[in-house]
């Protein structure tokens, strides 16, 4: 009902980033996955017009997650895969140990969705949300940023993947981005050998901004074809109007 009022044809069901497992043993992590994507396609196939399965993966151990990716492809039929913004603790997805996912991910051609983590929130946003409001968009901005700057996305160039919440902050300080890069030898001591802006045309973003003028911005910085329509259902901090919200986007109206 919620997509017919959104006019939504096709929704991707995914598992909540909370049921990741990330500090469960390998094998107990594994046999959860497998059972939340067996649940997840099982959902998607009672009206497979309307739903498509998206993953979830061990990331904790690369080897059992590009099995565990490889499974959910082959047998279940998803062509995407869940993970968070980072595995908790100090480990990251530039982490040398998750090359054996990045290769299964490129080589099955699944795009992979990013999705902010709560491990243990920083300093100064317990109170009033901000864990959320201002929290997840920068996790996802250090996420991205440290993909970038590693060297990750150079290495894997045919990688689809998708960023959450239209980037987080990263494409608005692009530039300074770019700057670091230009002057900064830190900028380069991961591998970095190319333009950031370069890297960041061949990502994918949601389109949960909450504003048509950020997301017209983020489609003239990277191009309208790297937009996914997003909706962040069921939580309260969901785009309330999806499809409504690009269509004021592009909808050539001068926007506030």
């Amino acid at each position: 009902e919620t997509m017919k009022g959104q006019g939504m044809d096709v929704q991707v069901l995914s598992s909540w980033i909370d049921f990741s497992g990330y500090t469960m043993p390998p094998g107990v992590a594994a046999a959860f996955s497998d059972l939340q994507n067996e649940t997840i396609a099982a959902v998607a196939k009672s009206a497979p017009q309307r739903y498509v399965g998206a993953a979830t993966v061990p990331l904790q151990d690369p080897p059992a997650a590009a099995r565990a990716l490889e499974r959910a492809v082959k047998d279940l039929g998803f062509r995407s895969v869940q993970i968070a913004t980072y595995l908790g603790g100090e480990r990251f997805l530039d982490h040398p140990s998750l090359e054996p996912f990045w290769e299964a991910a490129e080589a099955l051609e699944v795009l992979v969705l990013l999705h902010p983590y709560d491990e243990k929130f920083p300093p100064g946003v317990k109170e009033f949300f901000l864990h959320n409001c201002i929290g997840y968009p920068l996790q996802t901005s250090i996420a991205m940023a440290r993909m970038i700057f590693s060297g990750t996305l150079s290495r894997h160039k045919r990688l689809r993947i998708r960023f959450p919440h239209a980037g987080g902050y990263l494409p608005y300080q692009m530039e300074r981005v770019r700057r670091v890069y230009a002057v900064r030898p830190e900028g380069r001591e991961g591998g970095l050998d190319e333009d950031p802006l370069d890297i960041l045309k061949r990502c994918y973003f949601d389109t949960v901004t909450h504003s048509p003028l950020a997301l017209r911005y983020l489609a003239e910085l990277v191009g309208a074809d790297r937009l996914m329509l997003g909706s962040d259902y069921p939580f309260d901090m969901a785009e309330p109007d999806p499809v409504g919200t690009v269509k004021r986007a592009f909808s050539g109206a001068q926007l506030p």
